[in-house]
Order: structure tokens, then sequence, then C-alpha cells
């Protein structure tokens, strides 16, 4: 493994395909900045409600899970450490159809060294899936 593999884990009904994503630095670093960009398109605009589920494993012992509000943290909430922004955009509004850019932003400092595969989902405010990626992190280079 190079430091970082993604598999769209996504449908072809997924309410967002995606086309690419790149991270800096590439490998991840310990104790810096980790810049995720995926780029993809939305076929369906994404309102209010939406949500993103995020599971963190290390091995097979999940260290973290947790269901974020899609438009809170793209409304600028830093909890548990990261960011993200979308483009184009307007913090709070609904995510129009057509190309996006979505830019997640974590500082990896004090993450301890080791093999992460965090799992996302990412559902619509109806529940419908908007997107399913599975990361493979390796902080141990």
């Amino acid at each position: 493994m190079s430091g970082f593999q993604y598999t769209d884990q996504g449908l072809s009904t997924d309410a967002l395909q995606i086309d690419s994503i790149t991270i800096t630095p590439d490998p991840p670093k310990r104790d810096a900045v980790l810049k995720a960009v995926i780029k993809g398109e939305l076929k369906e605009t994404i309102e209010e409600g939406a949500s993103v589920e995020v599971t963190v494993n290390l091995g097979v012992i999940r260290v973290h899970k947790k269901t974020y509000d899609l438009f809170e943290k793209l409304k600028g909430d830093t909890s548990d450490g990261w960011t993200l922004t979308a483009a184009p955009g307007v913090a709070g509004e609904p995510l129009a159809r057509g190309p996006v850019e979505m830019t997640l932003t974590k500082d990896l400092k004090g993450v301890p060294a080791a093999k992460y595969t965090v799992d996302v989902r990412a559902y619509t405010v109806r529940e419908d899936d908007l997107a399913a990626l599975t990361f493979k992190v390796d902080l141990l280079r």
C-alpha cells in the first residue's frame, strides 16, 4: 500500500458519483494536516438534513463511529478535528445538481502511528444513498 488507497463502494444510483480523490500530503504523514479533495457529479440537489456516517477501524477494532450532519460540517463545524467545504456552494445552502468539489481537512497531529480503515457512508435527507467510500490510511510510514 502506498500510504493511501480508496475504494468507491457506491452504486450508479448514488446521488454523488465520484470522479477522483486526491490527497496532500501523499502519502499521509503523522503530525501533518491531511487534505482530501473529492471531485464528482451530483445527480440531484442535496438538501439540509443529509448525513455522513464515519467509522474508523484499527484492524478489527472500531476506534470511532459517529454520524454527522453534512450541512453542519459545511457550515464550519470542526468537531472531532475535521472540516468540510464544497464548491460551488454557500455554507448552509443546498448543494446544486452538477459538478462538485468537496475538500476535507483533518489535522493528524497526535494520531497514533497505525494502519486505519475509514468507512464513509453518506445519505440524503430522504436517507437514500449519497455516497459510499472506504479509505485505507497507513500512518506507519
